[in-house]
């Protein structure tokens, strides 16, 4: 009974006042009704007038109650509900604070331009056996995992810390727009492959007994999540389903809890395959995914110097702070810049632009490491994280980031631009929220490119000069009209098969040779 306060994570906001004779009346600010509110088995029912239907219980917090909300009625069989959390109203919303991390790769050309890329399941970051591949599917019927594709962007192990001031129930939904969410621990309530992912549950205290409970990330697939554990201050995770629909989702929704969420590749037809139960508990919730968002904060030109690159930031915020890295034969070059302002035009030129270059290799590459980490981890502080959630970052990363070769800039980004390409909802809202993170942008320079193109174009002949003339009048003679430059595009499409084919062709033979030479070892 009483006065409740309603916050979905879609944002709406309710007024529900709960009568002694179960009378109920709903106030939004574009809705009003009157229902009847039912209690059976710890479960309080609500029927408006007006077609919905709500659904009260309690969590771990006794103070903090779920909200299940369908529209109209009869979708309550069908669909999942809106979820949202609700407080007395003369109970003072306890204070919750959460921390994020995560990156974004991205690949770029020497002329700044975003190339399609992709990796191969076998070729990602290993992660633990329990943390699986998001699937289509939501009830019985059989869908297939889509993990891979030619993407321009994937999200890497963002990961939510959650500092409330007490045990309490929280609601989380995040979407990568233009992309998918594609890996997750712990389960998810809902795992709409294409759409938000919903997570349910209870935080813990760090030092509750059920700490006991989270899985081993052990070996080297545990190597990069296990990092992200060793921050001491952070409350647990643990995931607890929401008991909805009909008989096909509450069956789906048990398996979730029991951790059976398999992993199905992609060569093979989805069905179901029994996988070892896992405590749905951890010390945050982890996700990761990839898509085509509009990414443009940071555009990288190189320039005609050795060593010379022009940064551009396209975003709608400054960067706060970046890192070059140039990464070779075991030595490592790189500068740092504070505070990369927007591009800006007047009538004659972008504004705004920093050139970097450079210098001499300051050192070898794993000397030079210890460095970067240091001032990485500095800066990832200065930006909200606490230096725990900063050094566990760091510790995930630094052998991409800190010694593996190649040419990449390391930004921190400003949270805006986390907030447009990630939405987040969070039920109860926090007191406070801090997302940090860091575009990876690898570069290919002008060098690496012409080594690949040199590799892999077509063998050419010393009479193809002499051919020009007869060529030329060759598709003059096709007749192409209107159509030549689709004709040219068509053409393009089909030498790029042929070099796709080599470069497989190529690493094939790479990996025979090494394995032979293993062998022979």
């Amino acid at each position: 009974m009483g006065e409740w306060i309603v916050t979905f994570t879609n944002g709406i906001e309710q007024t529900v006042d709960i009568a002694a004779d179960g009378k109920v009346t709903v106030t939004e600010p574009k809705r009003t009704a009157k229902g009847k509110a039912v209690v059976k088995d710890g479960v309080t029912e609500i029927r408006y007038d007006d077609d919905r239907v709500e659904l009260w219980s309690f969590g771990s917090a006794k103070d903090n109650l779920t909200v299940q909300h369908w529209h109209p009625i009869s979708a309550r069989s069908k669909t999942m509900p809106a979820i949202g959390s609700a407080l007395k109203n003369d109970t003072k919303p306890s204070a919750l604070k959460v921390h994020e991390w995560g990156t974004f790769s991205v690949l770029q050309g020497s002329s700044g331009q975003a190339i399609d890329w992709y990796q191969a399941p076998n070729k990602l970051v290993d992660l633990p056996p329990f943390v699986k591949q998001q699937r289509i599917r939501l009830s019985g019927k059989s869908g297939t995992t889509q993990t891979g594709g030619m993407d321009t962007v994937r999200m890497e192990t963002p990961v939510l810390y959650f500092y409330p001031e007490k045990e309490m129930d929280v609601t989380v939904t995040a979407k990568f727009l233009n992309g998918r969410i594609t890996e997750i621990f712990p389960p998810a309530v809902n795992r709409n492959f294409s759409g938000p992912t919903m997570w349910h549950g209870s935080l813990l205290p760090p030092n509750s007994p059920e700490k006991a409970k989270i899985p081993k990330a052990d070996g080297l697939k545990g190597r990069h999540y296990a990092a992200a554990r060793e921050v001491p201050e952070a409350w647990l995770f643990r995931n607890t389903p929401l008991p909805i629909g009909n008989e096909e989702e509450k069956e789906e929704i048990a398996r979730i809890k029991a951790g059976m969420l398999q992993v199905l590749p992609l060569a093979e037809k989805a069905s179901e395959q029994k996988a070892e139960p896992v405590d749905p508990i951890d010390h945050f919730i982890f996700y990761r995914g990839a898509g085509r968002p509009n990414f443009s904060q940071i555009s990288a030109r190189q320039g005609n110097g050795p060593g010379n690159f022009t940064l551009y930031n396209y975003g709608k915020s400054a960067v706060p702070k970046l890192f070059a890295l140039q990464i070779s034969d075991g030595q490592t070059s790189w500068v740092s810049l504070d505070q990369l302002e927007i591009v800006k035009y007047d009538k004659t030129k972008r504004l705004n632009h920093r050139s970097i270059t450079f210098p001499k290799p300051s050192g070898a590459t794993h000397q030079v490491a210890d460095d970067l980490r240091a001032a990485m981890i500095e800066s990832l502080h200065s930006e909200g994280l606490t230096k725990d959630e900063a050094t566990a970052m760091v510790n995930t990363w630094d052998n991409l980031w800190f010694t593996e070769p190649g040419t990449r800039i390391l930004a921190i980004l400003p949270q805006q631009t986390a907030d447009e390409m990630v939405p987040l909802q969070i039920s109860p809202v926090p007191t406070e929220i801090d997302r940090v993170f860091v575009a990876r942008v690898e570069i290919l320079t002008r060098e690496v490119e012409q080594e690949l193109t040199s590799l892999l174009s077509p063998p050419s002949s010393e009479a193809e000069a002499a051919e020009m003339q007869t060529d030329a009048q060759r598709l003059e003679d096709i007749q192409l009209g209107r159509y030549s430059a689709g004709g040219m595009e068509r053409a393009a499409d089909l030498i790029e098969r042929k070099v796709r084919n080599r470069f497989a062709r190529l690493q094939h033979t790479a990996a025979e040779t090494k394995k032979l030479q293993a062998n022979r070892d």
